[in-house]
C-alpha cells in the first residue's frame, strides 16, 4: 500500500469512527456532514468524494459494524476454547455490543442494522447461522448440548436470545450490571440446552 491509499485509508476511516460518536451522541438525523467534517478534520468535499452522501456514509458505518460484529463471532467460534466458554463469551458480546450504542443511536439505526440485505444479505445471515450451528456441533460433540431437539431448533433458541438482548437495550443494561441476574441467565440458557 502507498503513502496515498494510507493517507486515504486514514482519513476514511477518521471520517467512520467521527460519525459512529456524532451519530451515538446526537442521533442520526441531528448531526449534518459539516460537523462530521468539522470534527474528522477533513474536508466537506472529502466526505462527498468517499461517500458521496450522508446516507451512503450511514450505511458505510453499519456495514462496518455488522462486519467487525461477524468477525468477532468468527474468532470466538475458531477458538480452541470449550464450548461453554464460547457461548458466554457470545452471549457477552451481545450485551457489549448493545452497550456501545446510545438509546438514540439504537433506536434510529437498529433496523437498519437487522436488515443485513443492505449489508451482505442471505450471505450475512447464513454466515452467522452457520456459526451457531457449527458451536451446536462442538457442544453435541462435547456432550454439553444433549436437548432432543434439532441443530435448527437449537440455532433458533440461541437467535433469539441474541435478538432479544439486541432489542431490548434497557433490559441490557439492566443484565450487565447486575452479576447475579447475569449469572442467573446464563444458567437459564445452557439450561435449555440440556436435557
Amino acid at each position: 500500500m502507498d503513502g496515498f491509499q494510507k493517507r486515504t485509508m486514514k482519513k476514511r476511516k477518521a471520517i467512520l469512527d467521527t460519525s459512529l460518536s456524532l451519530f451515538n451522541q446526537h442521533g442520526y438525523k441531528n448531526v449534518t456532514i459539516a460537523q462530521i467534517s468539522k470534527q474528522a478534520h477533513v474536508s466537506l468535499d472529502t466526505i462527498y468524494n468517499y461517500f458521496e452522501s450522508k446516507d451512503n456514509l450511514n450505511n458505510e458505518l453499519l456495514k462496518q459494524i455488522i462486519d467487525n460484529y461477524c468477525m468477532l463471532m468468527e474468532n470466538i467460534t475458531n477458538s480452541n476454547i470449550p464450548l461453554t466458554e464460547k457461548l458466554e463469551k457470545m452471549l457477552l458480546s451481545k450485551v457489549d455490543f448493545a452497550k456501545q450504542f446510545s438509546p438514540q443511536f439504537l433506536s434510529e439505526e437498529l433496523d437498519d442494522l437487522n436488515n443485513l440485505d443492505l449489508f451482505g444479505g442471505e450471505e450475512k445471515k447464513q454466515f452467522l447461522h452457520n456459526i451457531i450451528l457449527k458451536m451446536i456441533e462442538q457442544g453435541e460433540n462435547e456432550k454439553i448440548i444433549t436437548v432432543d431437539a434439532s441443530s435448527e431448533a437449537i440455532a433458533i433458541y440461541i437467535e433469539i436470545i441474541q435478538y432479544y438482548i439486541t432489542h431490548n437495550l434497557a433490559s441490557t443494561l439492566q443484565i450487565s450490571s447486575n452479576v447475579n441476574l447475569l449469572k442467573e441467565i446464563w444458567a437459564l440458557f445452557t439450561n435449555g440446552l440440556k436435557k
